[in-house]
């Protein structure tokens, strides 16, 4: 597994987001999670040219603004 691997967690239900992550983190401790509520804050991040793509990403299809879907 990539050293510095980022996954990028997309869900409106922030212990949805909690339980993914702490998830993530026993599987392989260093892995970086980034999150969000919404896909519209999904997509500005992804936008972000300062920000390295994420290796992942995991989608809530259900989620205000810009659903998974849509995203």
């Amino acid at each position: 597994m990539k050293k510095n691997m980022n996954i990028l967690i997309v869900d409106d239900d922030a212990y949805d987001r909690e339980v993914f992550t702490r998830a993530v983190k026993q599987v392989y401790e260093t892995i970086e999670c980034l999150e969000f509520t919404n896909g519209e804050q999904a997509l500005k991040s992804l936008r972000d040219s300062t920000r390295p793509l994420p290796d992942c990403i995991f989608l809530d299809l259900r989620m205000p603004r810009i659903s998974g879907k849509k995203c």
